[in-house]
């Protein structure tokens, strides 16, 4: 089975949302109607409005489109509480025209089931959390069981009923004080710095990854290509 990694906006602010209305979108609002366009006219959509990696960004789309299926598990990342909403793609895909990104023109429905937190995922989806672009696809046979396991309620609770979200530090507000260390301490010997890992940061997942999971000089990661 397959399942789709979406995240809900900046601190899963538009998380609510998606769940009080049955569904799942993208922004996107200079984007038309994907059925009506192909990749050469979603890109110049986004170049118009100055995107950039717009071969990135039309992938995305394209996938939401065509690659996205009922009875598709998806994880909704809520950032802002640190748990996930799952739920099931329960219709084809919706144009919704709207006025800014906020509105989420681009929509699919979904079944929402349970929300839970992070480590209670399948290790194949865990490291969602870390997920900086919009949509991710994850085949595992490990997604069958664990949906298997939230329709008999063995994990999470209703996806409606939800927490307070975290509060955030602003700016400028004070750090709480720490305790002086000991004499003892601070004579205690610096631990050895661990060596130095090259890194390099995929085009596709925006994650940024060590440079041995990369194919000679590819853009992408061996996870996305």
């Amino acid at each position: 089975m397959r399942a789709w990694i979406i995240r809900g906006g900046d601190g899963g602010r538009f998380v609510d949302e998606f769940v009080d209305d049955g569904f799942v979108g993208l922004g996107y609002d200079a984007v038309g109607d994907l059925r009506r366009l192909d990749r050469w006219d979603i890109e110049r959509s986004l170049e118009r409005v100055g995107a950039t990696t717009v071969d990135v960004h039309a992938s995305v789309l394209l996938s939401f489109l065509h690659e996205v299926l009922t009875g598709d598990l998806v994880v909704l990342a809520d950032t802002g509480r640190s748990e996930v909403v799952v739920g099931v793609i329960d219709g084809p895909y919706d144009y919704v025209p709207g006025r800014t990104d906020d509105d989420h023109p681009h929509r699919r429905k979904v079944r929402w089931i349970a929300r839970h937190r992070w480590a209670e995922l399948p290790p194949v989806l865990a490291d969602g959390q870390r997920q900086r672009i919009a949509l991710r696809r994850v085949d595992s046979p490990s997604i069958d069981e664990h949906l298997a396991r939230l329709e008999a309620g063995e994990i999470g609770r209703p996806a409606s009923q939800r927490g307070p979200v975290r509060a955030e530090r602003s700016p400028g507000a004070p750090r709480a004080p720490r305790a002086p260390r000991s004499a003892a301490a601070r004579s205690t010997p610096a631990r050895p710095r661990k060596a130095e890992v090259s890194t390099r940061r995929c085009v596709v997942c925006f994650q940024t990854k060590p440079v041995t999971q990369f194919d000679g000089d590819s853009p992408s990661c061996r996870d996305c290509e």
